[in-house]
């Protein structure tokens, strides 16, 4: 048995020094190699308002541009005032009031012409997906009489998990 063993060490031995040589001096080159750590990617939002007159307005009339764009370029999705009494996820639109009279009531929703798809995407809303930066339009749902005043409501954007 020990000349079993000595015989397997020989060759464990043997086998390793066929292996082991020199490095060729000339033959060393630098590679040079970068890791990137990214940060995670983040979303901005902005609202732009338009001015519209008071009076008589047209369904669909915008009243103002939601932009969300993500740093990494990926999908976003937005919603209305989902904490509005009256919103609806079938119209994604709700009714807001005036700030200095609370009898002025417009209804708005967000439009859903350039939404590349809907989802309620793990919440109990409907979220409408956009890619990256295009612009959202926020427009009078209906056929209204819009009194002059200030109305403030507030719009929701998030990005999607990969």
């Amino acid at each position: 048995m020990k000349k079993m063993i000595f015989a397997a060490v020989a060759l464990g031995v043997v086998t390793s020094s066929a292996f082991a040589t020199d490095i060729d001096p000339s033959s060393i080159t630098t590679v040079p190699a970068t890791v990137t750590v990214a940060a995670p990617a983040n979303i901005t939002a902005s609202f732009k308002p338009i001015i519209i007159p008071s009076g008589p307005q047209a369904a669909w009339t915008d009243v103002g541009v939601l932009t969300v764009t993500s740093t990494d370029g990926s999908v976003v999705a937005a919603q209305g005032d989902v904490t509005a009494p009256d919103y609806s996820d079938q119209y994604n639109s709700w009714t807001t009031t005036g700030t200095n009279d609370t009898n002025h009531k417009i209804k708005l929703a967000v439009s859903t012409n350039d939404s590349i798809s809907y989802g309620y995407h793990g919440t109990s809303h409907i979220w409408r997906l956009y890619s990256s930066g295009t612009p959202i339009k926020i427009q009078l749902a209906s056929d209204q009489e819009v009194a002059a005043d200030s109305y403030t409501f507030k719009l929701f954007a998030a990005k999607l998990l990969n």
